[in-house]
């Protein structure tokens, strides 16, 4: 029993790390509920279609929110599949381990926003790894 606390703590951390991490790069156009938000151009994996990276909003209370998100380019698909929510000093505020399930993009959102800014945007292109073709 207790190995596997163990192993259940170093994956927390080993996540919490990887949201931790990194070269942000900000989204001008993407504005979430009065917070700045960046993309970590570091930790970009292209699988086909489908973008996975780590989005960070810093809110002006200093609240601090990072998301592990994967978008389906091709079929315009979103999904959230970890998020940590910290508080001005740094402090867990809300953990989320459970991928969210598989949701389209509805059009004119923030995650539309979001879904060009990663797979059409060619502004990003310079601070991304070398990506496959994506279809659009």
């Amino acid at each position: 029993m207790r190995k596997a606390s163990w192993i259940l703590v170093l994956s927390s951390l080993l996540s919490s790390s990887a949201a931790l991490a990194s070269n942000w790069t900000k989204m001008p156009d993407l504005n979430v509920d009065g917070g700045t938000a960046s993309i970590d151009t570091e930790t970009f994996t292209f699988d086909h279609d489908v973008v996975t990276f780590w989005e960070k909003v810093e809110y002006p209370d200093g609240s601090i929110e990072r998301v592990r998100f994967s978008i389906d380019c091709g079929k315009r698909t979103w999904q959230a599949l970890y998020g940590l929510n910290t508080d001005a000093h740094g402090m867990k505020k809300e953990e989320v381990a459970t991928p969210e399930p598989v949701k389209d993009i509805p059009p004119d959102t923030i995650v539309d926003v979001m879904r060009y800014e990663v797979c059409m945007v060619p502004a990003i292109a310079d601070h991304l790894p070398k990506r496959p073709n994506i279809r659009h």
